[in-house]
Parts: structure tokens; sequence; C-alpha cells
């Protein structure tokens, strides 16, 4: 873009290096104290600021946490899987990536580790993303996976690219899981497959309660099983909360969150003021940290909703001195 210069710090930074300034800012109610903590040494896995994380709604405890792993910082990846042993995973997928999707259909990585609390251990999770209706995300899904040298994490992926759903958007591989399983995202629309099956009622009712279309994920075989995933992710949204509060009224007449929770999840995105140096358009601008509720995820099985979890993104805002704003993915 002409005349436009992406916005920088100095030196640059990492989620890491504000772990301590999200741990004092970022309310008990929504993250606690602990969970920082005890992610503190995993913090250098995230290769930039912008990372998302997920609990329940019953615990402020960090139960996942990842990122969007965009071209541009896939570098800084690569560094952090040749120096952390969590990350290490990344690297054949990166080199897979850069061979496959580079340059054609754009598919999008995304990685998550889903943490086992009280023991330690760390199971990572990765997904590639896509735009509705690309005509040939099966065959490029399949050379993805054939670049990967890994047997069991290559077929993982075949087992994916043989996804027989329609609308389909998102593949997910659980590496950390025995056996890998996979799991397909499709968007909801007049065209459906598994008519008659129970848990569309349930998908509606989420529907008609949400400024945002869900979302839904099955298994990637012809029969999707008695239990769904159903997200509704307002990331694109220019009020995430406000988009997802029906959701959360909804929940709160299930019994499936308190009052106070509930109050929580309807809050404005916080926005933590950063010290340091930070460019924008080649000239001083100020950060903030943006931590914002941008997904409710409904588990569902026989029509009903069993549970949820909510997903929290923080993500570097920049203002310019002329009022431009630049905010990261």
């Amino acid at each position: 873009m002409s005349g436009f210069a992406l916005p920088s710090l100095y030196p640059a930074r990492t989620a890491s290096d504000y772990w301590e300034l999200l741990k004092n800012y970022v309310p008990s109610d929504i993250v606690d104290s602990a969970s920082w903590d005890r992610l503190a040494n995993a913090a250098p896995a995230l290769p930039g600021v912008a990372f998302g994380f997920e609990r329940t709604l019953d615990s402020p405890a960090i139960s996942q946490f990842g990122f969007h792993l965009w071209p541009w910082c896939m570098d800084a990846a690569l560094a952090c899987a040749a120096n952390m042993p969590r990350a290490a995973f990344l690297a054949p997928l990166i080199r897979a990536w850069r061979t496959t999707c580079q340059d054609r259909l754009p598919l999008h990585l995304m990685v998550m580790w889903d943490e086992q609390i009280g023991t330690g251990s760390a199971q990572p999770q990765v997904f590639l993303t896509f735009a509705p209706n690309q005509p040939n995300w099966q065959a490029v899904v399949k050379e993805f996976a054939g670049q990967l040298d890994d047997a069991d994490l290559a077929q993982a992926w075949q087992r994916a690219a043989t996804a027989p759903h329609t609308n389909i958007v998102g593949l997910g591989v659980y590496l950390g899981r025995q056996d890998m399983p996979v799991r397909a995202t499709v968007t909801i629309g007049p065209e459906r497959d598994w008519n008659g099956h129970p848990n569309w009622a349930a998908v509606d009712e989420i529907a008609s309660l949400s400024a945002v279309p869900p979302l839904v994920a099955v298994p990637p075989t012809l029969d999707p099983g008695l239990t769904w995933h159903v997200p509704v992710v307002a990331r694109m949204h220019a009020k995430p909360h406000e988009a997802l509060a029906p959701l959360v009224g909804a929940l709160l007449e299930r019994g499936m969150v308190d009052a106070d929770t509930a109050l929580m999840l309807q809050q404005p995105p916080l926005m933590i003021p950063v010290p340091g140096g930070a460019t924008f358009d080649g000239q001083p601008a100020l950060l903030r940290l943006m931590v914002s509720l941008e997904r409710i995820k409904i588990v569902v099985a026989d029509g009903a909703w069993l549970s949820a979890k909510i997903c929290y993104m923080v993500r570097p805002v920049w203002r310019s001195s002329s009022g431009r704003v630049f905010v990261e993915s």
C-alpha cells in the first residue's frame, strides 16, 4: 500500500514481554493469577504479541492458548520451534505450508495448546482454515500432507482432506491425542448435510441468538456423530461483546453461567496501556493491548446444550499521531 508503513515495536516484542503486564491488568475473574504464572514458561512459544486463550464458564483458569500463524510471523515461529520443545512440531508444518499453500490456495494456519491443568503437559492442536467454496481445497490439503515426514501426522491430514461435508471452511488435527483425531468445520446455510439430525435444532437456536452465524465442527466422516461443537466467532464484528450478548443471556437462563460471569462477558474490551516505543506510519505511536471476548463455543448433543467455553483474544492496537488505528489479527 503506497505511503503505508506497518506498525512496529522497538525493540521487537512478543507476548511473553507483556506477560507480567497482562497478569497485573487483566481482572482475575477473566483469568486467574495462577494461569499467568503457570504459563509464563510457555509464553515464549508465541511468536508475536497477539494470542488467544480459552477457559470454561465456571473457572478463570486458562485451558487452551495459541495464535494465528500469519505469514509475517512464520520466521519468528520457526525460531520458537528451534528453541522450545513444546513448539518443535511447528517447523515441519510451516515448511509444508510454504511449499504447498503460500502462493496458491490461501490456507491459514492456527495453533493451540490444550493445557492439561495439574499435569504440566500440553497437547498441541493445528487448524487449517480457508474461505468458503474453495474448489480445490482437498487437493491442496493432500499435497500439504504429502510434505510431512511424520507418517501419523500426514495420515491425519489425509483423513481431513477426505471429509465429505459441504461448506467446509476449516480442518483441525489434535496432535497430542491418541490416534490424532480430526475435526472439520462447516458453515451453516440452506444446503445442509445430515438432514433430520436433532442437533440442527440446537444450532438454529444458537444462530437465532447470534449477530454472527455460528459454525459447526464435527468428525470428517459421513456420520457427524452425536456431539457437535458450535463456535460463534465475533472476531470481525465491531463490538464482539455486544454481538455475543444475547447468547450470554441464553446461557444465563439455562443456568450454564452465573450472573457475575454473565456480566463480565458483556463488558467492552479491556484496553491496557503499553509503555515503550512504537511507530505507526513511520511516526511515534501509542500502543495498547486489547483483551476482548471473541468466541463462545457451545457443545450440543441430541439437540441439547451441554456445555460452553469462552475465548478471549489479546491484540496490540496502535494509534498514530494523526488518529489512524491499526489492530493486529
